[in-house]
């Protein structure tokens, strides 16, 4: 039986998409995605479901989708890219089934019948494929420009079926359903009721518009879709003075973004038949500032002639509706689609490719049409199917392959905004978030001068942000971060407080220049400067955390009880308010109030391994022995690099006398940080007091005694008892007299424990009778 290809068109359709798109799904969160979904908390419980509807977005269906998301998958981008994907590959599948129920029942059936499935399996093909499409598609939260594109054709296509199908009601039901879920993706579905009004008008045969008419009904239910938009809170909104979008935008007018555009779709055409380079942030500068930089001429220039061919494409568009021509409805596709944003509605950012997600396929649908009407005019019609299919494989595998390399930019903020600052090197917001990614990188678990190196490049990036803008206070702020992390608090003060002059109100830099003085051991400044920030912002957590430790040191320990509650109060997921909390507890001997804090931490943060270790260090205070062991593996098994739960480990192992495992345990924190002081008297203790001979190495236990108490300067009792038993356990019985003679000296004049005092006067005299020290 001969393969039926028309039926297996479709699956072939989904099998690229995801042969194309396989490897977003190891893309990360980048740029919008940490404010809309990392830093959105509203998404973080499905049952709350007023607020997952509700937000600053306006866009409940997007937020439901990212808030399922995070029920599955928490934090994992691979869930999200997944969903992203599959949308994408359903609105092709879409674009299929309009393209074709187009050809089968226009007044061109007759020609287009056999071709038709052929013809819409290409137009689909390319633009599932093309690479100008990835930024709908593997930037996470643009998500909303795919679904809405999804429902936009899904309505189409249920307005088709509609026209003559017998449940025609339904199909139309349907159609409205879909608008209204358009509606509740993004503001840009506006635009499909017009669509749908202006397909009847040009592709309705002459019986069928009659049939036009009737639907009068239908087209006010798809224009009533229009209320999801206002239910949603994204009309108001949109308008609000001072948001970053809208008539009320007061850093461009209406004019000056219109006149802006022409050039601005002159550059979309140019991408979607030549996709490179493909930019996240082209931060495209508007019409008014091309008279700041280029000569009046050329300036003119830039906005005239693409003026022009506007104008003219539109004179073109609106011809060919009248005429009812096809392409006149795909420039009218085309135009529609743009308008809310690429018209006279200001938008900061007057440039994105995924604007272009639903006018790429008018682009795409006009490019092959002339291609099989030309295709029909030669005279070796079987030549020319085998040409168009050669070629059409070779720019599928063409545009498929830029679009898998594209992904690749994705992987990571890093990666995306080197990319943007290779190809817009004067894009001042670009430098700015290379320059975040780098820092982000240096924040990650590494040696110190890996560290530095990429605080090294943060820096040149904010450097470069302040020779185009030498007031910006945000680089200010950053500079002033690096040096605050390498203890250098002058520096980091000079550029605090630049950026406070340009941004007084500021709430995180007052925070910052506490953190400064408080570097600097000004702990009253550093305290003036937390209040500054909590007058600007009343819930400003890591303030409250910061004041706390400050009530800490100076003993107030009730006060510094009080703050940290407030700082998780104020924001539940503020790690160190946790640690800082169960801290204080296990200092004055609470250990199960510390246990109940840190309990309350990991249901915030499950996998922390900070959380953890001090958990199991609450838990072994409070005599759960096994219990105490079993969260300090857990925060080894969830980062292997965290040496503090190697030593609180070893330390619980010294205390159980179970020597073998506290020497593995202090030997890994000591191989993560090997001058840490700690651990090697922890190993060193062992070494010289064991029981068991095959762990018993006198020598080693000296060298490493020694190495402690040369770093503290031979001025800590606990140290020098460690270093008295290495002495006698090498056979040094006098040195080790003498050792222990300096130990009780400094502990009573450090008030030291009487009965640690007592203990170590009964090992001096054991060192006289020349015994070694072994732990019992």
């Amino acid at each position: 039986m001969p393969v039926d290809w028309k039926k297996l068109l479709p699956w072939i359709l989904a099998a690229a998409g995801v042969a194309i798109y396989l490897n977003s799904l190891a893309a990360g969160f980048v740029f919008d995605d940490e404010p809309h979904i990392l830093r959105d908390s509203s998404i973080r419980d499905l049952t709350d479901i007023y607020a997952v509807l509700a937000g600053e977005l306006g866009r409940p269906l997007l937020k439901l989708t990212l808030a399922v998301n995070y029920a599955i998958d928490g934090f994992e981008p691979r869930g999200y890219h997944l969903l992203n994907m599959l949308v994408h590959i359903g609105a092709g599948l879409a674009m299929y089934g309009v393209i074709r129920r187009t050809l089968l029942r226009s007044r061109w059936s007759g020609v287009l019948c056999r071709p038709a499935p052929w013809i819409a399996f290409a137009v689909a093909l390319l633009w599932l494929v093309h690479p100008l499409n990835t930024q709908a598609v593997t930037y996470v939260i643009q998500r909303g420009e795919s679904m809405m594109g999804l429902f936009c054709l899904l309505t189409l296509y249920c307005a088709i079926r509609a026209i003559d199908a017998p449940r025609g009601l339904v199909w139309q039901g349907l159609a409205v359903l879909s608008c209204g879920l358009g509606m509740a993706s993004k503001q840009v579905m506006v635009t499909t009721p017009l669509l749908v009004m202006l397909y009847d008008r040009v592709f309705l045969t002459a019986p069928g518009e009659g049939a036009a008419r009737s639907r009068k009904g239908f087209y006010g239910l798809l224009c009533a879709t229009w209320i999801v938009l206002i239910v949603a809170g994204s009309a108001w909104r949109s308008f609000e003075k001072g948001t970053s979008a809208g008539f009320g935008f007061e850093a461009l007018t209406w004019y000056q973004y219109a006149l802006t555009q022409p050039l601005v779709i002159l550059n979309y055409l140019k991408l979607s038949f030549w996709p490179y380079p493909l930019v996240l942030d082209y931060m495209w500068r508007a019409s008014h500032t091309f008279f700041e930089i280029d000569p009046p001429l050329l300036a003119t220039l830039k906005i005239a002639l693409p003026a022009a061919v506007m104008l003219a494409l539109l004179a073109l568009t609106v011809w060919g509706v009248v005429r009812r021509n096809c392409f006149g409805y795909l420039g009218a596709w085309f135009f529609i689609t743009l308008a809310p944003t690429s018209s006279v509605f200001p938008i900061a950012d007057l440039m994105f490719e995924h604007r272009m997600y639903l006018p790429l396929a008018a682009v795409v649908t006009a490019v092959v049409a002339v291609v099989y009407l030309l295709g029909r005019c030669a005279p070796d019609a079987v030549f020319m199917r085998g040409l168009a299919t050669v070629s059409l494989t070779l720019i599928v595998l063409v545009l498929g392959g830029l679009t898998i390399r594209r992904n690749l930019d994705y992987r990571s903020d890093l990666a995306i905004w080197e990319s943007v600052v290779v190809q817009r090197p004067f894009n001042i917001r670009g430098w700015y978030n290379c320059g975040n990614a780098y820092y982000d990188e240096s924040r990650k678990d590494a040696a110190d001068q890996e560290r530095m190196a990429w605080e090294d490049r943060a820096l040149t990036c904010w450097h470069r942000v302040l020779r185009f803008l030498p007031s910006d206070d945000r680089a200010h702020n950053q500079i002033g971060t690096v040096w605050l992390a390498r203890e250098e608090y002058e520096r980091a003060m000079e550029h605090f407080r630049v950026a406070l002059e340009q941004c007084p109100d500021e709430a995180t830099y007052h925070y910052n220049l506490g953190n400064a003085f408080l570097g600097e051991g000004d702990e009253k400044a550093a305290e003036v400067s937390y209040e500054r920030a909590i007058e600007r912002d009343v819930d400003y957590a890591k303030a409250y955390n910061q004041l706390g430790t400050i009530q800490l040191r100076r003993g107030q320990l009730a006060q510094a009880t009080a703050l940290f509650r407030q700082a998780m109060a104020a924001d539940e997921h503020l790690r160190d308010a946790y640690v800082n909390l169960g801290s204080l507890f296990i200092s004055v001997n609470r250990p199960d109030e510390a246990i109940a804090v840190y309990e309350s931490g990991l249901r915030q943060f499950p996998d922390d391994e900070v959380i953890l270790a001090n958990a199991g260090i609450a838990l072994a205070a409070a005599r759960r022995y096994e219990d105490a062991e079993r969260t300090l593996l857990r925060a080894i098994d969830r980062n292997p690099r965290y040496g503090k739960a190697y030593f609180r480990l070893g330390a619980l192992y010294t205390a159980q006398r179970r020597d073998e495992a506290a020497v593995q345990m202090y030997e890994g924190a000591l191989a993560l940080r090997p001058d840490w002081v700690e651990a090697k008297r922890g190993l060193a203790w062992i070494l010289a007091t064991t029981r068991l001979d095959v762990l018993k190495q006198p020598g080693e236990a000296l060298r490493l005694a020694q190495e402690v108490n040369e770093t503290t300067g031979n001025n800590v009792m606990v140290y020098l008892d460690t270093l008295a038993a290495g002495q006698a356990a090498s056979g040094q019985f006098d040195q080790a007299i003498v050792t222990v003679q300096r130990a009780i000296v400094i502990g009573g004049m450090t008030n030291g424990s009487e009965d640690y005092i007592e203990m170590l006067r009964r090992r001096q005299e054991l060192y006289r009778r020349g015994e070694v020290y072994l732990e019992p």
